[in-house]
């Protein structure tokens, strides 16, 4: 439609023991052999998923508890914020919980040149979930920000989640 920001996530998913690599279409209007799912579900912030563009969408499972989550960016409520659900295993393209906001641009250097919190991943070690994210602009401004939570904690509680004040 023309408008940059009408983009959701998805999950592409392929039946079967089909080679992954095997299937990349060879022209635009070939059959594609994946099904595609755009990301739906959730109660609580919805906008953040259903009415305003969502990227950078990261799934992963708590490895204490095996609970599966997705963390994505969206400008749902104001300018990009990073956003947090808990996912069904079996169809993970399906919300199951309140979507919560995770965090926001609040200190300086996440507001260079843009207001953005993006590119969420992922890495778990020592009992401990650590959530880095891209900050403001995409230039020499950019930075690395850090989120950290305790291994089976609830995570759709914001108290149990601690913000590094400063980027990495």
């Amino acid at each position: 439609g023309g408008d940059a920001y009408n983009i959701y996530c998805h999950a592409l998913v392929l039946d079967g023991d089909m080679d992954p690599y095997s299937t990349a279409l060879k022209e635009a209007d070939g059959e594609s052999m994946w099904d595609d799912y755009q990301m739906r579900g959730g109660s609580g912030l919805t906008s953040a998923i259903t009415k305003s563009f969502c990227l950078d969408m990261t799934y992963f499972e708590d490895e204490a508890n095996g609970e599966p989550y997705v963390i994505w960016a969206s400008k749902g409520y104001g300018n990009s914020r990073l956003y947090l659900a808990q996912v069904d295993k079996e169809q993970p393209w399906i919300l199951n919980s309140e979507i919560i906001e995770l965090t926001r641009p609040e200190f300086g250097w996440e507001n260079v040149r843009y207001e953005v919190n993006e590119g969420p991943t992922v890495l778990q070690n020592n009992g401990k979930i650590f959530m880095c994210f891209s900050a403001s602009g995409t230039g020499s401004e950019y930075a690395i920000g850090m989120m950290t939570a305790e291994q089976g904690a609830d995570l759709l509680d914001i108290k149990n989640w601690t913000k590094n004040p400063y980027p990495l």
